[in-house]
């Protein structure tokens, strides 16, 4: 079923949603992107073995 919205105090700001702005180190960054990048490691082989479309082993 589908609802329309009739009046303007029934639509919320996107600004209510959106995440409070934090500070971030260049040390979190650093580590973020080494989890992101031994988490495709251990998914992905070499992309001389294995293609991006292709379903990673388990």
């Amino acid at each position: 079923m589908v609802q329309g919205l009739h009046w303007g105090d029934e639509i919320r700001s996107p600004a209510e949603l959106a995440p409070p702005r934090t500070d971030v180190t260049e040390q979190e960054i650093e580590g973020a992107l080494a989890l992101m990048d031994t988490r495709l490691s251990s998914t992905w082989t070499t992309s001389a073995t294995r293609s991006p479309t292709s379903t990673p082993r388990r």
